[in-house]
C-alpha cells in the first residue's frame, strides 16, 4: 500500500487561501444551519396546526349554522347564557333594588307622572260622608282681558263598583293662557271635553279604584288633542292649564298640567300644596336659582313650559293623595295664589265655618291685593255629616261657569 503525501509547500500562497476560507465557510455552515432551519420547521409545524384549526372552526360553524336556521327551538338551557344576568328569573334576587323614584307611568293615549304621597291621617271610610263644595270666580283688571279666561266645574254624584254606589267628587279650574285671545274659549272647550269624555263613563260603567285616575287623565289628553287640533287649522291659537281632581272613597287623584295649583288642609298640618307648578320660575326654584319667595315677583313669573294646545301630546301630573274627614282641598288658579300667601290661606280655611264663606274670602283677599288677573277658587270640605244615600248612579249636583254642558 502506498500512501500519497501532499508536500503544502508546493502549494502557492493563492491555493493557500483558498483552502482556509473553504474551512472557514464549512464551519460557518455547520454551526449557523442548525439556526436557520430550526426556526423555519417550528412555522412550518405551527402553520399545519393553524390549518387544522380553521378547517375544525369552519366544520362547527356551519354546525352552528344549521342549529340557527333549524326548525326546531333552541334548547331551554342555553337560553341564560345568551340573556343578560339581570333578565334571567333565578339572578332577579340578587339585582339590586332601583332608588325609590317617580317613575314615569305609560300608556297608549299618554303620559303622566304618578306620585304617592302617605299622610299620618285617621283616615275614615268616605263612603256615608258628604262634600260641602263652593266654587267661585272673578275676573281681573287686566285692561286687555276683555272677559274672565277661567272656567271651572264641580260635580258630585255617585258610582257603582261591584254592585255598591260610591259618592264621588269632580273639581276642574281651566285657565285660559295669558296673551292669548281665545283663552276663555279654550278653558270652556277644556271643560266640555272632560265633562263628555270623563262623566258618562263614571257614572255609567263599573270601574275599579285604580283605572279612575287613568281615565281623568284620559279625559285632559282628549281636550288637548281639540286645542291642538284647533291651532293646526287657525290662526289664533287656542292655550290652556288645567287642574282635575276625583274625590271618592278614601282617595283624591290630582291632575295638573301648567300653574294652577292644588292645596291639601287637613286637621293635624299646615297648609301644603301638592302639585308642581309647570313655570320657568318653579324650574328656578328647583335648581336653586332663586328662592321660594322670589316665584311671586320674578319678571318671567307669567311663563309657563307646559299647557294644553302646544302638542299632539301633553305630560300630565297625576298626584294620589288620601282623603279623611275634615280635610279641606282647595283647587285655585294663579290669580289667586300669587297674591295670597300661604299662610294667609290657611287663616282663611281654618277660621271660616264654612266653604262659601272661605272661597268669598279668599278671592277678596287677591282683590285686595291688586287682583290683577282673573281669580277662581274651589274649595273641599270633607263632612263626616252623612247625606242621603243615592239610589243610583248618577250626577246629584253640578255648577259651572260653562254654557251648556253635554252630558
Amino acid at each position: 500500500m502506498r500512501t500519497m503525501l501532499v508536500d503544502l509547500s508546493l502549494l502557492n500562497p493563492l491555493s493557500m487561501a483558498l483552502l482556509v476560507l473553504a474551512v472557514w465557510v464549512a464551519l460557518c455552515l455547520l454551526l449557523v444551519l442548525p439556526l436557520v432551519v430550526s426556526p423555519f420547521f417550528h412555522w412550518w409545524q405551527a402553520r399545519g396546526q393553524a390549518r387544522k384549526s380553521v378547517s375544525g372552526a369552519r366544520s362547527q360553524s356551519a354546525s352552528d349554522q344549521r342549529e340557527m336556521w333549524s326548525p326546531f327551538p333552541a334548547r331551554a338551557d342555553a337560553l341564560p347564557v345568551l340573556l343578560p344576568a339581570w333578565s334571567q328569573p333565578d339572578k332577579l334576587s340578587t339585582r339590586q333594588p332601583a332608588p325609590k323614584t317617580p317613575q314615569p307611568t305609560w300608556s297608549n293615549a299618554y303620559t303622566t307622572h304618578r306620585r304617592q304621597d302617605t299622610l299620618p291621617t285617621d283616615a275614615q271610610p268616605l263612603r256615608s260622608s258628604g262634600m260641602e263644595v263652593s266654587a267661585l270666580t272673578e275676573g281681573g283688571r287686566i285692561q286687555t282681558t276683555q272677559e274672565n279666561e277661567d272656567s271651572f266645574l264641580t260635580i258630585t254624584g255617585a258610582r257603582s263598583e261591584a254592585g255598591q254606589l260610591h259618592p264621588f267628587g269632580l273639581f276642574v279650574v281651566a285657565d285660559g293662557v295669558s296673551g292669548y285671545a281665545t283663552g276663555r274659549e279654550a278653558s270652556g272647550a277644556t271643560i266640555s271635553a272632560i265633562v263628555q269624555r270623563f262623566v258618562p263613563v263614571l257614572t255609567q260603567q263599573e270601574l275599579p279604584d285604580e283605572d279612575l285616575p287613568l281615565l281623568l287623565a284620559a279625559s285632559i289628553q282628549s281636550a288637548n288633542t281639540i286645542l291642538y287640533q284647533h291651532n293646526q287649522r287657525h290662526l289664533h291659537p287656542f292655550g290652556c292649564t288645567v287642574t282635575a281632581a276625583l274625590v271618592s272613597d278614601q282617595k283624591a287623584a290630582i291632575c295638573n298640567v301648567g300653574k294652577n295649583r292644588a292645596y291639601l288642609l287637613t286637621r293635624q298640618a299646615p297648609l301644603r300644596r301638592v302639585t308642581v307648578d309647570h313655570s320657568i320660575v318653579e324650574s328656578l326654584v328647583v335648581a336653586g336659582f332663586i328662592q321660594r319667595d322670589e316665584v311671586y315677583t320674578h319678571p318671567r313669573k307669567n311663563r309657563i313650559y307646559r299647557c294644553l294646545g302646544q302638542g299632539p301630546q301633553v305630560e300630565i301630573d297625576t298626584v294620589h293623595l288620601p282623603a279623611a274627614h275634615g280635610d279641606q282641598l282647595l283647587f285655585c288658579s294663579d290669580g289667586l295664589w300669587e297674591l295670597v300667601r300661604d299662610p294667609d290661606m290657611e287663616r282663611v280655611l281654618r277660621q271660616s265655618p264654612d266653604t262659601r264663606q272661605a272661597s268669598s274670602k279668599l278671592v277678596a283677599l287677591a282683590k285686595e291685593h291688586g287682583g290683577l288677573d282673573d281669580i277662581t277658587a274651589i274649595l273641599v270640605k270633607l263632612s263626616a255629616a252623612p247625606e242621603p244615600a243615592p239610589r243610583r248612579p248618577g250626577i246629584i249636583h253640578i255648577d259651572s261657569n260653562v254654557g251648556e254642558l253635554a252630558l
